[in-house]
């Protein structure tokens, strides 16, 4: 019983204390560690795209499986 409530204890003492990834005056405006660490690369735009409509039976798919020959398998709810 000694052993579980000072478990118990511990684990609550722990969970209670505010953890911060980066020791700062503010946590809500961190700084950076060092030197260029948030100079992250620039995403690089996604490529165009065109959308078209198949069917419009379709109410509500959940998945789309692509097959090797450029076909591919929707799945959807029985609505009979």
């Amino acid at each position: 019983m000694k052993n579980f409530v000072f478990i118990l204890a511990v684990g609550l003492a722990v969970r209670s204390t505010p953890v911060w990834a980066q020791a700062a005056d503010d946590p809500l405006n961190p700084q950076p560690a060092f030197a260029g660490q948030t100079k992250a690369p620039v995403a690089k735009p996604s490529p165009a795209f065109n959308i078209t409509t198949i069917t419009g039976r379709l109410n509500a798919p959940w998945t789309v499986a692509f097959l090797p020959d450029g076909n591919f398998l929707i799945t959807a709810p029985c609505t009979y």
